[in-house]
This record gives structure tokens, sequence and C-alpha cells, in this order.
């Protein structure tokens, strides 16, 4: 049901419009009546209305002051202007009001109910259509962080895919980075998690502590981000700020700010402790020791993942910087290593197979 307000300040065209409505029971309206600008407010201050149709020129209060008040309260409402043959100049000012219907008050009664009709249809219209964008808003924002996780896995994980790496696309995804400022990269871990975890829930809920204690223990960092590496491994990635940002040498991408390195240590050394305090398990870090382009960040994983894949020795809970680590190590891995490349292109097959497989596309398989 709708609720039609009739405003005018000739008092027989108002009866006749109320008596005309209330006998049309498929349009079910509440209807109202007012014989006054005045009036007609009091209704708009009271209460909720649909559709209103009003007398253009009133004293007092006339039409186009109360379609100023009826837009303020009431966006959906639709209004009705009955004129008369010489109010050409307030009609040229209703003008700018959207979804306004003129009509002469001389009208037949079909034309003023095809008015409301038409009315009624487009609030129906607007209501669906406003319930199909706040439906799709809330549930874009719902899937933002899916999408976030899938879109920085392709960006940071060798795929067969290779996403679009725009300041838009971060944009789009809500991702609190710059594509134009270098980033560090931090590869953490759970240590031994298979002996400690049993359940996938147990897990998703140690991986959720992990993130939490990130954004709390780095919330002063505004370009920062969590991504999931695997099931018991994560990327952390911090970039600078204008005010941290060495400048004497823009091309030179190398960390030349300790406190910087000291800060970070300092702070993933809390996250270690509470993480072990709280849930009794271990967590290891390895801290790259450069900022690097969004170009070669997958690269950069990838060597340190092997880092931290080799260092089972090394015991739990290891905090270490990429150029800190054993030469023992290091030596046997290199980031440009022609069989880490070979080995991440059979990677990249694997899924495309499984991708075709999956969408039936037999030929390209």
């Amino acid at each position: 049901m709708y609720r039609l307000l009739i405003v005018d300040d000739e008092y027989q065209i108002v009866d006749w419009l109320y008596e005309l409505f209330r006998g049309i029971p498929y349009l079910d309206l509440d209807i109202c009546k007012a014989y006054s600008g005045s009036e007609a407010l009091e209704w708009l201050n009271r209460t909720k209305i649909d559709i209103v149709i009003t007398d253009i020129c009133m004293p007092g209060i006339d039409g186009l002051e109360l379609a100023d008040r009826i837009y303020k309260n009431w966006p959906f409402c639709k209004l009705i202007f009955l004129t008369g043959y010489d109010e050409f100049d307030f009609i040229y000012e209703a003008v700018k009001y959207d979804g306004v219907s003129y009509l002469l008050k001389n009208e037949d009664d079909e034309e003023l109910i095809k008015a409301v009709e038409k009315a009624v249809r487009d609030i129906d219209k607007s209501y669906v259509d406003k319930e199909l964008i706040d439906k799709a808003r809330q549930q874009m924002y719902m899937a933002i962080p899916v999408m976030q996780k899938e879109y920085m896995q392709d960006l940071l994980i060798e795929s067969i895919f290779e996403p679009e790496i725009t300041q838009d696309r971060f944009t789009e995804l809500a991702l609190p980075m710059s594509v134009e400022k270098p980033v560090l990269i931090i590869l953490g871990s759970m240590d031994n998690f298979l002996e400690k975890i049993r359940t996938p829930s147990k897990l998703t809920e140690c991986m959720y502590v992990v993130r939490l204690l990130w954004n709390q223990c780095f919330s002063d960092f505004k370009n920062k981000f969590f991504v999931e590496y695997n099931k018991s491994s994560f990327i952390l990635l911090i970039q600078q700020e204008s005010k941290q940002e060495d400048s004497s040498d823009s091309s030179n991408n190398t960390i030349r700010d300790e406190n910087l390195l000291v800060l970070a240590k300092g702070r993933l050394e809390t996250i270690q402790s509470v993480y072990r305090e709280s849930l009794g398990l271990t967590l290891s870090f390895i801290i790259g020791c450069d900022f690097i382009s969004w170009d070669h960040a997958a690269e950069k994983v990838s060597y340190l993942k092997q880092l931290l894949d080799n260092c089972a020795g090394m015991g739990k809970e290891i905090l270490i910087t990429e150029n800190n680590f054993p030469e023992s190590i290091r030596g046997k891995i290199s980031i440009y290593d022609d069989s880490i490349e070979q080995s991440i292109s059979q990677l990249k097959k694997i899924d495309a197979l499984n991708i075709y497989l999956e969408h039936g596309r037999k030929n390209d398989f």
C-alpha cells in the first residue's frame, strides 16, 4: 500500500480527487487530504508520503516550496503538479525536479488515474532497483576479502594467471597499497603445525590469530597487507610512508634505515610471543632485505619461501632477515636460478591442466 497526499487550497478539488481515488481499489492507496501547503507539511513531518498531487500555485506555501520539503524528507516520493493554463513560469521552475508529472486541472479523470498508476509503477521500480543495488553492494563488500586474497595470491605466488597491476585495480579491491611504491616482503609460517593442529577449523583459527596480531602490532602502518601463502604460511607486505623513504638515492631500494628493521623485528617478536602464550604454538619469520617492485614480488616470495623451507635445522621461532641467513643455505638458492624458473613453469602447466579439465576444455588440455 502506498500513501497518497492530495493538496489544494480549493476544497472541492481536494474532495473530488479523494473520492476519485478512493473508488479505485486495485491501486491500494491510503489517501490523505490537505487544504493548504502548511497542512501538507504537517502530513510530511508526521508520516511517510509516497505520492503527492498538489496545486502548483497556492497562497502561503506553494507547490514549489512544498516540493523542496518533499524531496528532502521523502526522496522516493512521486510528485504530480496540478496546473492552470497561465502558470508556465511555475512549470519552468519545477522542471528541476526529477520524476515530476504535470496535469491541467481540467484533465479527464482517466488522465489523472494514469498519472497515479505511473507513479506507483515508478516507485515499485525505484524500490526494486535500490534493493538490488544495496544487495549487490552488500555482497560485493562481503566478497572483497576473498577477491583480495585471490588477486594477491595470483600476484605473489606464481600461477598461470598474470593479474593486472594498476592502481585502479588496487583501489577497486580496496587494497591499502600503492602500485608506484616498492614493497617489503616478510614471509611467515607456523612451525610443525601438523603435529599440533589436527582439524581444519583449528588451522583457520590459528591463521586468523596471526592476522589479528599483525594488524594490531603494525597498526600505525597504513600501507600493509596480509595474504595467506598456503594453509600454514603467509605473506606480510609493508610499504614505507613518504617520511620514512630515503630520498638520497631513489634508484636504490635497499633498506638504509636500520630503525625500520629493528622496528619490524621487534614487533614480529611480539607476535611470536603472544602467539606462543595464547595458543602454545610457534611462528617463524624471514624478512626481505630490500624493497621490491610489484613486477618482481613473486620472485622474491619464491626465494624467501625456499630459504624458509631450508631452515628446518635451525630450530623453531626463527626471526631473521634475508641477508643474515647462513651462506651455506643462501649459496644454494638464487632468485634467478634457471631451475627455479623451470619448476615454476611446470607448476603453471599443472595449474592450467587442472583448470582445463574442470571446464571440459579437451582441446586446450
